[in-house]
C-alpha cells in the first residue's frame, strides 16, 4: 500500500528544508510553512538556484517548535538568526543577504498563497498548484543508482520534494498525473487521490531545471547530470505512462526530453484545517476535469 514515509517543508524558497511528522493544510490549499517566504532581487524576481547558484551556499536550520531560523554561509562562520515570523522585510537580514550576494536583496512573505513555481498558475489555463510535490522512495533509489557518488537522500535533497511515498514500485507516482493534461485547446484532467483524508489533484510531472545538477550545499555542478538523467529516465519510463504528457502542461507541446520527475499537485481550499502525516495511506480515486478541482 502506498503511504507517506517522509515530509519535508521549505519555509524559505530555494533554501534548506526541515522534516516534520505532520503538517496542516492552510486556507489556500498549501502546506503550512512551505515556501512561505522568498528572496527577491531589486527587479522583483526570485533569487533562487535557477538564476543564482550562490543560493546553494546559504544553509538554513529551522526549528518550527521554537519558531526560529538560522542562516549560515557554507564553510564560514557567517550566520544570522531570528524568529521565523520575523524574517519578512527584516532590514538586518536583508542587509546581511545583500552583503553576501553583492546586490540588493529583500525578503517577502506570501500572504495568501505560497512561492512554489506553480503558485501563480500553470499554462495555459492558469490552474494554481500550491500543493506538495511527491516522489517515491524506490524512484529516489533508482535515480541514485544512475550515479556512482549519489545516494537516495542526495537525490531527494537535489529535487527539493515535499512528500516521499513508500510501498510502491519505482516511478509509481507517474500514475498521479493525467494522460490527458491541459493544452491550449483542452482544459484537460487531473488525477484525484487522497493522502489520509486530504484530497489532492495531480496536475503534471514536474520539469526539472539546473538545480538538481548542483550540490545542495556548495552549488558545485555535477557534470553530465541532466544528460545521464534524461537517458536513464527514457530507458526506465513506465510502459503504462505516456511520454506525450510530459511538458504539455507547461506549454511545451511535444517535448520528449524526459527531464521530468516528481508530481505537482493542488489541494482544494475546502481541505483547509486537515493535515498530512507520515504513515498516511495514498489512494487513487480517478481522473477529474482540471476546471473542477477548485
Amino acid at each position: 500500500m502506498a503511504a507517506v514515509s517522509r515530509i519535508r517543508l521549505y519555509p524559505v524558497k530555494s533554501l534548506s528544508g526541515v522534516d516534520v511528522d505532520s503538517v496542516p493544510i492552510s486556507d489556500s490549499g498549501r502546506m503550512r510553512y512551505d515556501r512561505e517566504y522568498a528572496l527577491f532581487s531589486e527587479d522583483g524576481t526570485y533569487v533562487n538556484g535557477r538564476q543564482n547558484k550562490l543560493v546553494h551556499e546559504i544553509n538554513t536550520t529551522v526549528d518550527l517548535s521554537a519558531n526560529t531560523v538560522e542562516f549560515k554561509i557554507y564553510d564560514t562562520d557567517r550566520t544570522f538568526s531570528c524568529g521565523l515570523d520575523e524574517i519578512n522585510s527584516n532590514s538586518e537580514l536583508e542587509e546581511w543577504l545583500t552583503d553576501f550576494f553583492g546586490e540588493p536583496i529583500t525578503v517577502e512573505r506570501a500572504e495568501q498563497s505560497n512561492f512554489t513555481d506553480s503558485a501563480g498558475g500553470i499554462a495555459p489555463i492558469r490552474v494554481t498548484a500550491t500543493g506538495p510535490t511527491l516522489v517515491g522512495e524506490e524512484t529516489l533509489a533508482e535515480v541514485a543508482s544512475w550515479y556512482e557518488d549519489l545516494d537516495a537522500d542526495a537525490i531527494f535533497r537535489r529535487l527539493r520534494t515535499n512528500v516521499v511515498i513508500s510501498g510502491v514500485e519505482p516511478f509509481w507516482e507517474d500514475k498521479l498525473y493525467s494522460n490527458t493534461p491541459a493544452t491550449r485547446r483542452n482544459p484537460g484532467t487531473g488525477v484525484e487521490f487522497t493522502v489520509g483524508n486530504v484530497t489532492h489533484y495531480g496536475i503534471m510531472c514536474k520539469p526539472r531545471c539546473v538545480v538538481p545538477s548542483r550540490n545542495p550545499e556548495t552549488g558545485e555542478r555535477k557534470t553530465n547530470f541532466a544528460k545521464k538523467f534524461t537517458e536513464k529516465r527514457k530507458e526506465r519510463f513506465p510502459e503504462w505512462a505516456d511520454v506525450e504528457t510530459l511538458g504539455t502542461n507547461m506549454d511545451r507541446d511535444g517535448v520528449k526530453d524526459y527531464y521530468y520527475l516528481t508530481v505537482v499537485t493542488r489541494i482544494p481550499s475546502r481541505e483547509s484545517g486537515k493535515e498530512i502525516a507520515v504513515g498516511d495511506e495514498i489512494s487513487i480515486e480517478g481522473e477529474v476535469p482540471l476546471l473542477q478541482t477548485h
